[in-house]
């Protein structure tokens, strides 16, 4: 290929590539022997071959990454390197550049831009420095980053235009990745349900979350810029200044505490903060990250929980109880001091061998004893006994004994677990003590129940047949107020005798009812004699379940959510134990009732968190990551079971126009009035209709065939034109059309679902080439692919 180039603009182009498109130190080490070449050669022959010249500038062109171009405004000729053509694909020599090839060349979207750039640089002299796609010989784009300059005549009239071509596609892919890992990384920060924030190496706030925000009841605006000093309780602050310290040191990489926090309303609050920090690749520090999980209920329940048990084990001491523990393999016992105590033991040893200690029965017993221990670690099987003993001081004590077994992952007893209790004082109370006894184990029962479980109705269902059989009352009742229609209602409900009325579906009035009115104050009430109610409303009650009331409270954070009720049939006083014992299981209710609620709210939100994943924001109908994940599913059912899987992939013909002249928020209104029409169509379960990206929309179609997945194509394409939304720059129609690829085939182990996809995504693209506004089917030449 000859180009009829003068030396004077053959010069200007080396000129200008060295300028512009440089290797520095490349092309200067490749000038300099070839200025001394072209010096001589003109010493020589004045008249310097234009071949020769062009063979200088086109080592000086290999010697870079850039492909060079040049255009004869006047001739309308242009010309591309051969570094150029190789950046596109094509074998040099292998075709002759036009400008119009130039423009098929460029991508739809891309070619106004380039060339109103190309004209404000003709006529305004602006630089031109424009990105675009163009087309390889593959049939692929790749971003190009293209830079020229024009030259003039005397006039100032651009007779030519010169300049540069060189690929950038890996810098955008580079630069799109990052778009996406900054749009996950906020997308986490902002809807993770835990507080998090950044936080530069002083300790000042410099991002928080909604989270954080809620949590310490601060806006973000009043958040940002805050040292961690000012809202961390004064007491938890050495610690946690400590471990900062450390961390930034280098000490340590991250560490966890739990630590109060001072709201902005004066509130404390507890938190489990979590600390790391983000290095630059040098190690310099840029931040720490902050995860702050608040578990100021788990605190309140620790501490209610501690309570409990300080109660349980003061109670124990009272009455002389002791725990132990039996290892079956060493005939170790561990004990507590209270079970060493009893037997005169030294209690300063927390461990005795098992002979020593059967040695203080008394004979008649100890038979007994190692009989019921025996049954224990054969059969599994729980015991309780009474025995006689005599102490280290020689005093004889009456005992209870009681035991139960521990097993292994395997099922098999390894230890007995149990207690003993001294019940040598006043045998007139032996009865009173036992009762006592059953009773907390009942409590004790009944609280696990609580505590191990968040099914309210389980819940509600044990406890008031365990507190029934426990106080020995008529009935109990778990009843909720419903502050709306402002009535209680019972839940739950224990009957000793079911001829009883039941209190089930009973909608107690809340208006002008002073027992509930005394109930919302949280305050307990105590009706000894239910006959001297002065109210209609517990008057009527009373009729139908006459005798003694005690009605207990359930609330939570202050707020009335219902009350526990035991009835007795009788007048009755209640009795201080009773009553403590109720008022304690009605807490423990009540914190089972808070974390419930609080576990279904967490389900509720993880159930949305989910549906978000999966669900497009602006059409509400199945995402890209939806439909890959549900494509593979299919894809490995279909294979095994050798059934057809069709799929078609569709979209809004001349879309971008339609933004350009209506609008992106008529675009977005547009992509959504397509997503109801064509979800309407769809009703198979197994269907799945989603948007793929963009204007682009996707239908997986199972157990379909071509000819029905053509038919529903069809139907679509008619769909839209039924929407009759108006556009009037599409070059096919006056309102809104589709396009439509649609391929079927039968998966099996050759294949992949990325095959299936390209199948489709060739046959809209046929569509689009024929025209538009029709469905198209792939061509494949895979047994599998199904043919119409």
């Amino acid at each position: 290929m000859k180009f009829n180039y003068f030396p004077e603009t053959l010069l200007a182009l080396v000129a200008f590539s060295v300028l512009i498109w440089r290797k520095n130190r490349l092309i200067n080490q490749i000038q300099k022997p070839l200025r001394k070449k072209m010096i001589l050669q003109k010493n020589l022959q004045p008249e310097t071959d234009l071949s020769q010249n062009y063979e200088i500038f086109q080592l000086i062109l290999e010697a870079t990454n850039e492909g060079i171009w040049d255009w004869d405004i006047k001739n309308n000729t242009l010309f591309w390197s051969d570094k150029l053509l190789i950046l596109l694909g094509l074998m040099p020599g292998s075709c002759h550049p036009t400008l119009d090839l130039f423009y098929q060349l460029i991508h739809e979207e891309d070619q106004i831009r380039v060339n109103q750039a190309i004209q404000q640089h003709l006529e305004f002299n602006q630089p031109y420095k424009c990105e675009m796609r163009l087309k390889k010989a593959d049939g692929s784009y790749g971003w190009f980053l293209s830079q020229g300059k024009a030259v003039r005549d005397a006039n100032g009239h651009a007779i030519r235009m010169v300049g540069s071509m060189v690929d950038i596609s890996d810098r955008k892919e580079i630069e799109e990745r990052l778009r996406q890992s900054e749009q996950k990384f906020r997308s986490v920060f902002d809807n993770v349900p835990v507080g998090m924030a950044l936080v530069n190496a002083d300790g000042y706030t410099m991002l928080a979350n909604e989270a954080d925000c809620q949590f310490l009841g601060y806006t973000q605006e009043e958040l940002i810029g805050m040292h961690f000093t000012e809202f961390t309780h004064p007491e938890d602050l050495a610690i946690d200044r400590e471990l900062h310290k450390s961390l930034l040191a280098g000490e340590i990489n991250s560490y966890v505490i739990d630590k109060r926090y001072i709201r902005k309303d004066k509130a404390v609050v507890w938190g489990r903060l979590s600390v790391s920090l983000i290095k630059n690749k040098d190690g310099s520090l840029l931040y720490t990250v902050i995860v702050c999980e608040d578990i100021t209920v788990r605190k309140q329940a620790e501490e209610a929980l501690r309570q409990s048990e300080a109660k349980l084990a003061a109670a124990q001491r009272v009455a002389r109880i002791g725990n132990w523990e039996l290892d079956i393999i060493t005939r170790k016992i561990v004990g507590s001091s209270e079970l060493f105590r009893i037997f005169g033991f030294f209690c300063d040893r927390k461990e005795y061998d098992y002979q020593e200690v059967l040695q203080v029965c008394f004979p008649e017993d100890r038979e007994r004893l190692l009989q019921a221990i025996s049954r224990a670690i054969s059969e599994g099987k729980s015991f309780e006994i009474d025995f006689k003993a005599v102490r280290k001081d020689g005093a004889v004590i009456y005992n209870q004994a009681r035991g139960e077994a521990v097993f292994n992952s395997q099922g098999r007893v390894v230890k007995l677990f149990g207690t003993v209790q001294d019940i040598t004082q006043r045998k007139q109370l032996e009865v009173l003590l036992q009762s006592q006894a059953q009773r907390e184990e009942a409590l004790n029962r009944v609280i696990q129940i609580i505590r191990n479980s968040l099914d309210l109705p389980t819940i509600f269902d044990s406890a008031v047949t365990d507190i029934g059989e426990l106080l020995e009352v008529e009935q109990v009742a778990i009843v909720q107020y419903l502050p709306e229609p402002e009535v209680w209602l019972t839940v739950a409900e224990y009957r000793q005798n079911n001829q009883r009325n039941s209190l089930m579906g009973q909608k107690i009035p809340d208006r002008d009812n002073p027992i509930s009115s005394q109930l919302k104050k949280l305050k307990i009430v105590q009706l000894n004699d239910t006959s001297l109610c002065q109210d209609e409303i517990n008057q009527n009650l009373s009729q139908i379940f006459p005798g003694a009331w005690l009605l207990i409270p359930l609330h939570f954070n202050s707020v009335t959510w219902g009350s526990l009720s035991l009835l007795k049939p009788q007048q009755y006083s209640w009795q201080e134990s009773e009553i403590e014992i109720a008022r304690e299981i009605a807490d423990q209710l009540a914190m089972a009732i808070y974390q419930s609620e609080l576990y279904h709210q967490v389900q509720t939100a993880n159930e949305e968190l989910k549906k978000l994943a999966t669900i497009d924001g602006l059409t509400q109908i199945a995402n890209r990551r939806r439909f890959d994940e549900y494509l593979n599913n299919e894809w490995l059912r279909l294979r095994r079971e050798k059934a057809p899987l069709s799929l078609i992939l569709f979209d809004i013909d001349f879309f971008k126009l339609y933004n350009d002249t209506y609008g992106h928020l008529a675009g977005d209104d547009c992509l959504r009035q397509v997503a109801i029409v064509i979800s309407d169509i769809f009703r198979r379960p197994a269907d799945l209709f989603a948007r793929y990206g963009g204007e682009e929309f996707a239908v997986i179609l199972p157990y379909t065939d071509l000819s029905g997945a053509t038919y529903l194509a069809e139907l679509i394409r008619q769909t839209i034109h039924n929407l009759k939304i108006p556009h009037s720059q599409s070059l096919v129609s006056n309102h809104l059309t589709v396009s439509l690829g649609v391929t079927c085939v039968i998966p099996d182990a050759q294949l992949s679902p990325q095959e299936l996809i390209n199948a489709a995504d060739r046959a809209l693209y046929s569509a689009k080439q024929q025209g538009r506004d029709r469905v198209a089917f792939s061509e494949n030449n895979h047994a599998n692919f199904c043919e119409n």
